[in-house]
Parts: structure tokens; sequence; C-alpha cells
């Protein structure tokens, strides 16, 4: 049996009501509208924290705050908490993280599980993805070889 593509695409401090496919009437995101025509999309959800760190950390781990404790003081996630990146990687998974956002990067503890991952912190980053990155790029990247997304 292959295993199904996943994708995850996280967009911080974004308000539904200014993406197509939760009923703006502006087209301002085609490419999140097509993923959303073939896969899933969520009408009632909600981030259990108010800021980035440990909301990014719940979703990664499936825990609320007061579990994973990335919160207050503690900006790193205990390396005991598996995330979702490890999970999918134990089971054969090719892992590729992409992120503007520092909060999620090796500082954080939130790479971890990602065979390749880019983030604003990396070297050649902003030179690499100031740009912009297509939907169709990324899609095609992870169907050929993962290398090309740091290589080509």
């Amino acid at each position: 049996m292959n295993k199904p593509n996943i994708f995850l695409a996280v967009m911080d401090t974004v308000r539904p009501d200014h993406i197509s496919c939760y009923g703006y009437t502006r087209k301002t995101t085609p490419n999140i509208d097509k993923i959303a025509q073939e896969g899933v999309l969520f009408e009632n959800a909600f981030s259990v924290a108010p800021w980035s760190l440990p909301a990014h950390a719940s979703m990664f781990t499936g825990m609320y705050p007061s579990q994973h404790e990335v919160l207050g003081r503690n900006l790193y996630l205990d390396e005991k908490v598996p995330t979702i990146a490890e999970i999918f990687s134990s089971q054969g998974y090719e892992t590729l993280g992409i992120c503007r956002n520092h909060w999620v990067s090796s500082q954080t503890g939130l790479h971890r599980g990602f065979k390749r991952f880019l983030s604003s912190l990396s070297p050649g980053y902003l030179e690499r993805f100031s740009t912009g990155l297509s939907l169709d790029w990324i899609i095609f990247c992870l169907k050929t070889d993962i290398r090309s997304v740091l290589y080509n």
C-alpha cells in the first residue's frame, strides 16, 4: 500500500475571512483554494495559545501548552516530546520544513524530525526564498527529489 502525501501548511496570524475558500469574495488565495478543493478544509479550528511558539508546539505535538510546557519562560520543546515530523520520519516519510517564522526553528526545537529544514535562521535562506514559494514548485520538488529544494 502506498503512503498518502501529507502537506501541512501553517499561516500564522491569518484571518479566515480573508481567504477565498472560507468565503472571501476576492480571489486572494488560489493555492490554498486548490488544496481545500482536493484535500480537507477545517471550518471549526481554534488556536490553543495566543502567540506563535506555544501554538505551533501544540500543532506539532498534539498537546496543550500545559502538557508540552512551551510557554512563559520555557521557549524550547523538550526532546522527550515527539513531534509530528519525527513520527512521520520514523514511518518512512520524507519530511521537509520551510518556515519564515523564527519561533519555528532549531532554537525552539520545532525543527526536530524534518529531514530538511529551512528557516529564516538558515544560511542563505532569505536569498533563496525571498521571491516566495509557489505550491506547484514545492509539490514538484517533493515528487522528484527532496534535494532539489536545496540545490537546484
